[in-house]
């Protein structure tokens, strides 16, 4: 009911898709994502960095 709830919000605010993200890891969320009427999308890669003040300058990036 939950997520009902959202996507009907999302929906009213004019918004007509949704994305998700489920670790590889986790059958038991890929089943009740799969069950539900979502399905895996293919062909996209997901980039993440930490934020830490480590090597924030300009070098090395393009």
């Amino acid at each position: 009911m939950l997520v009902n709830e959202a996507l009907s919000a999302l929906l009213r605010e004019g918004i007509d898709k949704c994305h998700l993200l489920v670790m590889e890891h986790n059958e038991a969320g890929q089943r009740f994502w799969s069950a539900n009427g979502w399905e895996k999308r293919d062909g996209i890669l997901l980039y993440s960095r930490g934020l830490d003040s480590r090597g924030l300058d300009s070098k090395g990036l393009e």
